[in-house]
């Protein structure tokens, strides 16, 4: 399972950031920040390079890259979701096609039994070289694409992806690293702290049609930590242990203490979300 999380510039209060997707974790995600930080600090003396550049991208993955995608060269977003699908679904290996020729055949059986139009038929022929190479991936290692050649990329405006106090759904963001370039420090935030808070949450469906979650629970995060990068690595596995305790504390802080001072802005929050999955038909 993924755990989620963010990289930032800023303080505490004010920030913006850039998604991660996968181990995010102080022992993850956490160690890799603190070791690019002080590679850019140790060749600069300062950390403004590493703040240009991560603001200058949408995900953190592509820090190492300098934005450039790795799969297709481009100087674009970063591929969320890499898929490679094939329009006749086999689900058996066994059952694959053994050369592209039997492919192509199938191909017209199938263009046969659906009446495809002239134009559609004339683009089998580079459908059949395309979905051979899936085909050929299938059969050697059971993954349709490998090397990721079939991908999409999200929007190329960084500042479109940046994740600030303002827009951070804490109940995805489970850790969150945020440089103070001019305190040279790391900050370290978790999140995913149930709050008595709730809500509604309007889901519009990719027809059109509305569905109700009444009573779900509001999230939010809370500071771990402030680690200067001039003082020795942290202990990761400390933070993280220290980060789970934060979380059953304010848990039952909240309970107890209902106007605790965190809940005022999961409080300011309005009364209903909406996930709009239009997007998705």
């Amino acid at each position: 399972m993924s755990t989620r999380g963010f990289v930032g510039i800023g303080t505490p209060t004010q920030w913006s950031g850039r998604y991660n997707h996968s181990d995010s974790y102080p022992t993850g995600l956490g160690a890799e920040v603190w070791t690019t930080a002080q590679r850019f600090f140790s060749d600069d003396q300062h950390l403004h390079g590493f703040a240009h550049r991560l603001l200058s991208v949408t995900d953190w993955r592509q820090m190492a890259t300098h934005g450039i995608c790795e799969y297709c060269g481009q100087r674009t977003g970063h591929p969320q979701s890499v898929s490679g699908l094939i329009a006749v679904p086999f689900l058996d290996r066994t059952a694959l096609p053994d050369t592209e020729e039997a492919l192509r055949q199938q191909k017209m059986a199938e263009a046969r039994q659906y009446h495809w139009s002239g134009e559609r038929r004339a683009l089998m022929t580079q459908e059949v070289h395309d979905e051979w190479q899936i085909v050929q991936n299938l059969r050697s290692c059971g993954y349709p694409d490998p090397d990721a050649c079939y991908h999409e990329h999200d929007a190329e405006d960084p500042t479109a992806s940046a994740i600030t106090p303002d827009t951070c759904d804490c109940l995805f963001m489970e850790w969150g690293y945020v440089l103070d370039p001019d305190m040279q420090t790391l900050h370290v935030f978790v999140g995913g702290i149930e709050t008595p808070i709730t809500c509604a949450v309007d889901i519009i469906r990719p027809d059109g049609t509305h569905d109700w979650w009444h009573d779900k629970t509001r999230y939010t995060g809370a500071l771990v930590g402030s680690y200067p990068l001039t003082a020795p690595e942290p202990d990761w596995h400390a933070v993280d242990q220290a980060g789970q305790t934060v979380c059953t504390q304010l848990e039952k802080d909240f309970a107890a203490h209902p106007d605790h001072p965190l809940l005022a802005s999961v409080r300011a929050l309005p009364l209903v979300d909406v996930w709009d999955q239009t997007a998705l038909s």
